[in-house]
């Protein structure tokens, strides 16, 4: 998965937020991850909302998910797609 890297503290901030695209040659992915191809995520942080946003493509399909917490207290809400095809 592609995370934004904590800040001290280990909190994400609102600093975090905003568009973020796997830079694949710069990076170096854990065994499963390495197979993704492309990424993005999109996070948005509004008090009391933080949304998480992303969608990677690897040679067999796409993932996408996203999910919003909440800090008054509110249920969160989260979806997962995913599409796979067969070379």
């Amino acid at each position: 998965m592609l995370h934004p890297t904590p800040r001290a503290g280990g909190a994400v901030t609102a600093r975090s937020a905003g568009e973020h695209q796997l830079n694949r040659e710069a990076s170096t992915l854990s065994p499963g991850a390495d197979a993704v191809q492309s990424g993005v995520v999109r996070i948005e942080h509004r008090q009391p909302s933080f949304r998480y946003k992303a969608a990677f493509v690897s040679e067999s399909g796409r993932l996408q998910y996203e999910y919003e917490l909440l800090s008054d207290g509110r249920e969160s809400v989260g979806t997962l797609s995913k599409e796979s095809r067969r070379v």
